[in-house]
């Protein structure tokens, strides 16, 4: 498995994924979907996980936010999704590894999601992967 930062032409690959996700958690994509990601693109990194076969199965985004208590940077993780036939292989943890190790390599110091509370896979996993809950379904992890 191996992660791609997301060029602005991959945009196409990553509304087809975000509507799966949608799809996946019983919502209605919007119509206008691709003008929603092409007008957030400049503020959120965006990752498609591939296979060897330059298979995209999966995808998250990162957005840059300050941890204020400690004066440093931190990371917003969200749209943390595998495609449901891909799920079960450890690709989950493979991903969140390294996307942790993206955020540490610009000094992050914590990494943020919100998870809705029906979403119960994505709330063990994370918690798994040494995440703790907050708050309100937000999570964080400390990066040592």
């Amino acid at each position: 498995m191996k992660i791609k930062t997301a060029r602005i032409e991959d945009i196409r690959k990553i509304c087809e994924l975000y509507a799966a996700q949608m799809k996946d958690l019983g919502e209605t994509p919007p119509h206008n979907l691709e003008s929603l990601i092409r007008k957030y693109w400049d503020k959120q990194i965006w990752f498609l996980f591939y296979d060897a076969h330059d298979f995209a199965f999966g995808m998250a985004y990162a957005v840059e936010q300050i941890v204020y208590s400690l004066g440093k940077v931190g990371y917003y993780i969200g749209g943390a999704f595998i495609l449901p036939e891909w799920r079960g292989r450890g690709l989950y943890r493979q991903a969140m590894n390294q996307i942790e190790s993206w955020a540490k390599d610009r000094g992050a110091v914590e990494l943020f999601a919100r998870i809705r509370d029906d979403n119960d896979h994505s709330i063990k996993s994370l918690l798994a992967f040494g995440w703790h809950k907050v708050k309100y379904g937000n999570y964080v992890k400390a990066l040592q």
